[in-house]
Order: C-alpha cells, then structure tokens, then sequence
C-alpha cells in the first residue's frame, strides 16, 4: 500500500528522507598535551573579534582552552573548566582581568556542540550562543580598557597551557562584533546541524573572515579565510566522528 505523503523517490510506498549535505565537516582531533594550530602575524588587529567552530571534548572534566588570542597574558581564552564554559578577557599591555564569565549551562557529556562568541572591549560587549541558543554567562565587564588582538590558536592557551583534549570543526573567526540581531545564528547552526559557511566561509555574513579552518588533519593549517594560512604545532589527527549527520 502506498502512503500519501510519505513517497520517496524510489516510490511503491518508500519514505524519503532529508537529501545528503551538499558539503562535508572534516573534524580534526587534538591531544591535550602539545597540539595546536596558531596564526603568528604581530599585526594588531584592534579590540573586537567574532569566533564560532563545532567542539567535542575528551572529557568533563579537563581544563580545555579552545581558542586564544595573543601568546602571553593579553587578549582572551575561551574554555572549559570541567564542565563549565569559561570566557576571560584581559587587557594590554599588563594583563589586567577585563571581565570573566562562566556558562550557566554544564556540557555534562562528550557530544558534539556548537558555540559562537562575540566580544567588544571598547564597548563592553559579550554575546554567547550554544548550539544555537543564546547563553545565560553569569559575569561581568569588571574595569575599562582593550584587548590586543594580535594572535589567534586554536587548541592551546595564551601561555601555551590548558591544550584543548578532543575535537573541533568548522573553525571560523572575524574581527568584528556580530550580534545576533544583525547575523542571525542560523547561519553557522540550523536544527542542530552545521550550516554550510561556504568555500571562503562568507556565506554567513556576506563576507570574507579573517579565518575560516576546514580542512582534515593532513592540511587543517590551510585558511580559506582572507589572513595567511596558520601553522600547525605537534601532529593532529582525523576525529573520528563529526557533528554532521
């Protein structure tokens, strides 16, 4: 018997399914102990920045950085610590705490998830989406003053500590401030599955980012972004699960 409304195309009662992606996530695995991938340029790129990637972590409760920028006590991390997301803000020159904020969320699990952030020091502005859904961070702007911004790794900590244990995708920053009202989250996120950024990751902001990493393990270094192309320290590896169904 065939069943209105559940024809596939192989009809005679098929149900069809969602098509296949038309574009494939290549998740690249960490080890948490000297793998990460660093853009090194000592160009300052001023004070604001708007970061986004898939994560899977080994663990909940290692104490996980998942991208930095600068390499010593200036600009910000964002991580984990156990189950928490943890973001810090610092100034430069001088290291002093511009705020911190803790994720009212626990990730209690290894799953895949997805997390976007957007940071404005001049203005004093932090907007957090996890897989897709605006993030309650309990914290505050605690004094006045920039952030740097003139490196970025993915993996690693900005004194080269706290490695990030598992797996990240779909790696894209830019240096701008990209709230929700003006750059929906729909454009990395839908249904909780990743959304295809395009060759150069423009597709969710109509323009190029300074970084977008996508590539498997052999070449995840390459940037299709408009800055140069990061280097990779240690050997990473292919994960072995993605968060595409």
């Amino acid at each position: 018997m065939q069943v209105a409304g559940l024809m596939g195309t192989g009809g005679g009662g098929d149900v069809g399914g969602p098509p296949p992606p038309s574009f494939t996530v290549n998740p690249i695995k960490f080890d948490g102990s000297n793998d990460y991938i660093r853009y090194g340029n000592q160009t300052h790129y001023g004070d604001k920045f708007t970061m986004a990637c898939w994560f899977k972590r080994q663990s909940t409760t290692a104490f996980d950085t998942f991208f930095s920028t600068n390499a010593g006590v200036n600009g910000t991390e964002i991580e984990f610590n156990g189950s928490t997301l943890r973001i810090q803000a610092y100034t430069w020159p001088g290291g002093a705490t511009l705020g911190q904020w803790v994720s009212s969320t626990s990730f209690n699990d290894t799953d895949w998830h997805h997390v976007r952030v957007a940071m404005d020091s001049t203005n004093q502005l932090l907007e957090v989406y996890t897989d897709g859904t605006l993030e309650s961070m309990s914290g505050s702007w605690s004094t006045t003053g920039n952030m740097d911004l003139y490196q970025f790794t993915w993996g690693v900590g900005t004194l080269e500590s706290n490695d990030y244990d598992g797996c990240l995708a779909e790696m894209w920053m830019d240096l701008a401030y990209y709230d929700n009202a003006t750059y929906p989250i729909t454009g990395w996120i839908s249904g909780g599955e990743p959304v295809d950024l395009g060759a150069d990751g423009s597709n969710p902001t109509g323009a190029q980012p300074h970084t977008y990493l996508k590539d498997t393990a052999t070449t995840c270094g390459t940037n299709y972004g408009s800055a140069a192309d990061y280097n990779e320290i240690g050997t990473l590896t292919d994960c072995s699960t993605s968060p595409q169904n």
